[in-house]
């Protein structure tokens, strides 16, 4: 047997080994996938019941402007954003990449998420697709895991099919 073979052997299981996710991490990503799901399966039904279920006891966010957002802002926002929507046609959440430490999750998520919406002057409705990602900060908290921080990574806007780009008319 070639006396490199071994050790060559050894430390490619070793980086194998090293390249795999934890149990944990596992486990972890999988509690946060069913949040992601719990909140697209209430967004798809608009039950603003589920959908505040799934947001931390505590959540308060500043927005862009600076602008604090509270669990009754959020709650207040979403269902004024529902109140346009005539259906979600599809809506998915998944996570692209996710790192544990300890109680504190960062991860980064992509959505899809098609929608018939009202027109603003209510003349009639589009298909919206809308393509994000995310980073997203989660937390362990009373049991459970909620998402606390949310960046926009960037994605596309589709209206009736075609590439919408803000400001080009």
């Amino acid at each position: 047997m070639n006396k490199f073979f071994v050790p060559i052997a050894f430390f490619l299981a070793l980086a194998g080994c090293a390249t795999r996710p934890s149990a944990e991490v596992n486990r972890v990503k999988a509690l946060i996938q069913a949040s992601l799901d719990r909140t697209s399966r209430a967004t798809f039904a608009e039950d603003i019941d589920a959908y505040m279920a799934e947001l931390p006891p505590d959540f308060s966010i500043a927005d862009e402007s600076g602008e604090v957002i509270t669990r009754d802002k959020q709650k207040e926002y979403v269902l004024r954003d529902w109140s346009v929507i005539e259906k979600t046609l599809g809506l998915t959440q998944s996570i692209e990449s996710l790192e544990v430490d300890g109680t504190t999750a960062s991860v980064v998520t992509f959505q899809r998420w098609e929608r018939l919406m009202q027109r603003p002057d209510k003349s009639g409705t589009d298909t919206i697709l809308t393509t994000q990602r995310h980073r997203e900060t989660w937390k362990f908290v009373g049991g459970r895991w909620y998402g606390y921080e949310i960046v926009e990574l960037g994605g596309d806007i589709f209206v009736n099919g075609k590439r919408y780009i803000p400001g080009d008319n």
